[in-house]
């Protein structure tokens, strides 16, 4: 469901029907409930990846917020970011690294049977951004620049949301969790405007990017002999 396909458009109508048909009261579940499912729609053992760093980001949050020493909320916040980012660098670069430390150790020393265990799980989509956003929460908690979030839904539409779970940006706790957090309604100007936005990027991608994509490709592929003007 990519942010330019008639499937996501379709999954966009329904969410701003549902957002504006329902009372305010579900309107957070009912976006929680979308984001789930647009992330979803990628792979279901994406969500596995997603809810394991929403509950340790939300979980240590609560426990820095609680806890009343430095040295355990120094503690317990090493202990979050070791398993946000760690995850993250594991899924990343884990298997890439062993295969060459044992390409290089057979380099240097021939009679070496180096061979390292392989994770064989990459990141899923998006794994990046939300991994970063948790950990950046986590990191305004411990210095006091947000208050640690109680509700869990709330905070988990935060991490979810949508609209910028697969590229980005990176948000920022203190601005995203107020707005989750004052009663959800429907704003014309707002959607006019985040309309203008859809349209404007869809114009960059489609009728720019896309048709620029043959040329750009070709100079890449013949970068040590492209001409200057290519």
């Amino acid at each position: 469901m990519l942010f330019n396909s008639l499937g996501f458009f379709l999954f966009l109508g329904v969410t701003l029907g549902g957002f504006a048909w329902l009372p305010a009261r579900w309107r957070a579940a009912w976006l929680l409930v979308a984001s789930v499912i647009f992330y979803g729609s990628f792979g279901l053992a994406n969500l596995v990846f997603l809810v394991a760093v929403t509950t340790c980001a939300w979980g240590v949050g609560l426990a820095i917020a609680r806890a009343d020493q430095p040295r355990v909320r120094s503690v317990l916040l090493t202990a979050g970011l070791v398993a946000i980012l760690g995850s993250l660098a594991a899924f990343k670069f884990y298997d890439f690294l062993a295969a060459e430390l044992e390409r290089l150790t057979a380099a240097l020393l021939p009679s070496s049977s180096l061979a390292l265990p392989r994770l064989g799980v990459s990141a899923p989509v998006g794994f990046s951004f939300y991994a970063f956003m948790a950990a950046a929460y986590v990191i305004d908690v411990y210095r006091g620049a947000q208050s640690a979030e109680r509700n869990a839904g709330r905070f988990a539409l935060f991490v979810a949301w949508f609209p910028k779970i697969l590229a980005g940006p990176i948000e920022r706790a203190p601005n995203l969790l107020p707005q989750l957090a004052n009663v959800l309604r429907p704003d014309p100007l707002l959607l006019a405007s985040g309309l203008q936005l859809i349209v404007w990027g869809l114009v960059k991608k489609v009728v720019i990017a896309d048709n620029l994509a043959p040329v750009v490709d070709n100079a890449f592929r013949i970068a040590a002999y492209a001409s200057p003007m290519e």
